[in-house]
């Protein structure tokens, strides 16, 4: 059972990874450089 848990949470790293790449390569934003500390004028 927590062999399966951590083999998901790597899988789920790699696709987030992945995606992070295709989006930088789409638009050009880096999403690791945005800070997501800031939201709005709350």
């Amino acid at each position: 059972m927590i062999k399966k848990f951590i083999k998901y949470l790597m899988d789920r790293k790699r696709r987030n990874d992945k995606f992070k790449k295709d989006f930088f390569k789409k638009t050009g934003v880096d999403l690791n450089k945005i800070d997501s500390g800031r939201t709005g004028g709350q």
